[in-house]
């Protein structure tokens, strides 16, 4: 590194060559971020229409799936596999408030705004790799998928479990009240 790049970083054809590849590459970063945003709220609308959602709550749905997606886009290189648990308890939190507001049934929102993080693709390989015979590949696939599984569920659950204790004692709470 010459003296200039130390002390000042745009005189030197290096430093600004490697602050352009820096940006490039933020650039990179928040184009697929961008470009993954659009893609699952177009794919959780999709879903949304395929299992027969009235059409006031495609929008809703949407954004469930594309939250869903960030979070999990944003997780995935700090937390590894316990990005599917949070980004499923976000998507379990916004379904249940949704469901709220809209007086609709929660699955309404629960089922496509868990379609970005459901383990297709290693199930996908899962089955693959049974058929082709290569059983250390199925078991580590298959692995996968039951750990993400199991975390989806352990999401929908607590979330769950929270809002019907907490309807419980709002319900013990006006009791007392009268």
């Amino acid at each position: 590194m010459c003296r200039s790049c130390y002390h000042c970083s745009f005189y030197c054809v290096r430093s600004s060559r490697r602050a352009y590849f820096i940006r490039r590459r933020e650039l990179n970063f928040m184009m697929s971020l961008i470009v993954a945003i659009i893609s699952s709220f177009v794919a959780v609308y999709a879903g949304a229409i395929m299992i027969n959602a009235p059409k006031k709550f495609l929008i809703p749905a949407g954004i469930g799936g594309l939250i869903c997606w960030i979070a999990y886009f944003l997780l995935l290189p700090i937390t590894g596999m316990l990005a599917n648990f949070y980004a499923s308890l976000l998507v379990a939190l916004y379904s249940q408030l949704m469901a709220r507001v809209y007086k609709t049934p929660v699955t309404m929102f629960f089922i496509p705004g868990f379609l970005p993080i459901v383990p297709g693709l290693a199930i996908f390989r899962c089955v693959y790799f049974y058929i082709s015979g290569n059983a250390i590949k199925f078991n580590q696939y298959l692995s996968e998928t039951i750990q993400i599984a199991t975390l989806i569920a352990l999401a929908i659950f607590i979330i769950d479990a929270l809002f019907k204790s907490n309807k419980r004692i709002v319900s013990l709470y006006k009791k007392q009240k009268k």
